[in-house]
């Protein structure tokens, strides 16, 4: 019994990192969503202004850094949503550890 009982102790400890890592996670996932969305308004912004034939800035230019930035957040969130995956799959098997303890 007092080896489940420590048994238990461990998993749960082990269960506590792995949802704060995941919580971690899910705010960087919000502020890439956020980031996203200001990318999104600011190349909106500039590919109109070419449209309109607006020369005072060289937008051509901030529509290729944009589009980079862009592409390096969306490596960003797939890596998040790799190491979410692979935590929440941690996250059942310490869940079935514990239940086959009780």
């Amino acid at each position: 019994m007092a080896n489940s009982t420590e048994a238990l102790k461990v998993l749960h400890k082990a269960r506590q990192a792995v949802v704060l890592k995941i919580s971690e996670l899910n705010a960087s996932h919000i502020k890439s969503e956020m980031r996203r969305a200001g990318l999104e308004i600011d190349l909106t912004r500039c590919r109109e202004a070419l449209e309109q034939g607006n020369t005072a800035e060289d937008f051509n230019a901030s529509i290729s850094s944009l589009e980079e930035e862009f592409l390096a957040l969306e490596k960003s969130r797939d890596t998040i949503d790799s190491e979410r995956n692979a935590l929440n799959e941690r996250l059942q098997e310490i869940d079935q550890q514990m239940s086959n303890l009780d």
